[in-house]
């Protein structure tokens, strides 16, 4: 192929030097623009109540009571077993409620609702696998979402309680390291409080994934929904307040409903 070279009048090169000499060598700070269309705009951050900058006291869950999920096993008072609490292994912070309950504890609804995860067929990943799962959390400094609800939770069951317990907000609780799920617990099935979901135990968590019984526990979260986000219930209190919030909402028996 032949290439032709173009020779260009020496008034275009003038014109390009003298143009040059108008053009800033920095580039502003800030540019004003107009006319932006915000559909265009992506959010890549939301300051929603629960974080440092704006926190949310809670009060609005006292006009309901919450079931203790496991028959005569009581809140932990220990900071490292209620919401906030640092997860070292996982580079993430605790969610939710660890109830000391053995393996094959009964975990029962907290509350009437519709059941929207129930992991009948869950499977114990190996010790290793979740170990370099957790490698990866510690590379990024955060626990990933996708290894917290499909590893680290275990066998789980979530709970549906609506948006008429309080106005505006849809709550959701979470029942997780199941041993065992009852076999009428399904998705899209209603529930009573006190309704029993399954046992107690100690999936995905390490001893779990080494096939023993060891560790056994409920990790129990409530989620509130709202149009700001959602937040763990408790999340940025401090460890009085959260004390006082959780005493005054679980209660051992609630009238009314067929408990064991």
């Amino acid at each position: 192929m032949m290439i032709r070279k173009v020779a260009f009048p020496s008034f275009f090169l003038l014109f390009f030097l003298s143009c040059s000499r108008n053009i800033p060598s920095t580039i502003p700070e800030t540019v004003p623009v107009t006319n932006i269309d915000i559909e265009t705009v992506k959010l890549t951050h939301l300051e929603f109540p629960g974080s440092e900058s704006t926190l949310d006291n809670f009060s609005y869950l006292s006009s309901i009571n919450l079931l203790l999920p496991c028959p005569d096993v009581t809140l932990p008072d220990q900071s490292n077993l209620l919401p906030n609490a640092a997860r070292q292994y996982r580079n993430g912070i605790h969610r939710g409620i660890d109830f000391q309950a053995d393996y094959g504890t009964p975990v029962l609804s907290v509350m009437d609702g519709i059941v929207i995860r129930s992991d009948h067929s869950f499977q114990e990943v190996t010790p290793l696998f979740r170990q370099s799962l957790l490698k990866k959390a510690a590379q990024i400094g955060r626990t990933p979402f996708d290894v917290f609800d499909n590893i680290l939770l275990g066998r789980s069951v979530f709970i549906d309680h609506g948006t008429d317990l309080v106005p505006g907000k849809r709550l959701l609780s979470i029942y997780a390291h199941l041993s065992e799920i009852d076999s009428v617990i399904q998705v899209g099935r209603e529930v009573k409080t006190g309704q029993i979901l399954g046992l107690a135990g100690n999936s995905g968590t390490s001893d779990g994934t080494k096939g023993n019984k060891a560790g056994a526990h409920l990790h129990f979260e409530l989620i509130i929904q709202d149009a700001e986000g959602e937040r763990y219930m408790g999340q940025g209190l401090e460890f009085q307040e959260l004390n006082i919030l959780l005493n005054s909402i679980f209660v051992q028996k609630i009238e009314g409903t067929k408990q064991l």
